[in-house]
């Protein structure tokens, strides 16, 4: 992984730094993920253990899933068509599946690396990889992929859209007896950079993004999004 040092960090810095590195790579796209601090790039079922094999716990998961939800999901949309459309609704609800968010905007990503923890550093990650690479979802259910898959879900909400949503898989890797983060990862690390967001200027990068209209209100894309971004607006932070 590349870290690319940016002295003076704005949005104009951090976009003309992108692009420079993206000239290295012309045939491929660039996704992006904000974390307001820099753990592993590894999913949630992974976090807190990544050498146990979670698959056998997920599938119960997706299981118990399946049966409770349908109920809640009538009120906000049609239900999932497949197992891929089931664990992208998990993740988007906030149970721990073996995706991890990632965005094809940037802004939206840098968001996410200076909304939380603001007495800590953030990390905003890209990623470049060719659009032929993504898994074809048609012909591999979520449970049948082996290493670490990209993959660009189908537009089911509004959410999804706003961020242009795309997903990096995790399998539980059985010949490294565990969950390989994308850093660790020697086939995927060396096309991933990251841009350190320092705590000192999370106040003002949110700044100049509420000002192109990455916010709360675009992110979250539903009425909870309104009323925090209500308050971010007019509450000390």
């Amino acid at each position: 992984m590349h870290a690319l040092p940016i002295e003076q960090l704005s949005i104009g810095s951090i976009e003309k730094a992108i692009a420079r590195k993206k000239a290295v790579y012309p045939d491929h796209e660039i996704i992006f993920r904000g974390q307001s601090k820099p753990w592993p790039l590894l999913p949630g079922i992974a976090r807190n253990n990544d050498k146990g094999d979670t698959t056998f716990k997920e599938k119960e998961m997706l299981s118990a899933l399946k049966h409770s939800a349908p109920i809640h999901i009538s009120k906000v949309g049609p239900l999932p068509a497949n197992d891929w459309e089931w664990i992208i609704f998990a993740q988007h609800f906030g149970m721990k599946t073996r995706l991890l968010d990632w965005s094809a905007d940037l802004w939206s990503s840098l968001w996410f690396a200076c909304i939380d923890d603001p007495g800590s550093d953030g990390v905003l990650y890209g990623h470049f990889i060719k659009e032929s690479s993504y898994l074809d979802v048609g012909s591999l259910g979520p449970f049948d992929i082996e290493g670490t898959r990209f993959l660009i879900p189908r537009v089911t909400n509004r959410r999804i859209e706003n961020l242009s949503s795309r997903f990096s898989v995790h399998p539980y890797n059985f010949k490294e007896c565990q969950h390989i983060p994308i850093e660790g990862n020697h086939d995927l690390h060396t096309k991933t950079i990251k841009i350190l967001v320092p705590a000192s200027k999370k106040q003002a990068l949110l700044g100049e993004l509420d000002g192109k209209g990455i916010n709360y209100i675009k992110v979250m894309a539903d009425a909870s999004g309104v009323c925090k971004h209500i308050n971010w607006k007019h509450l000390p932070q």
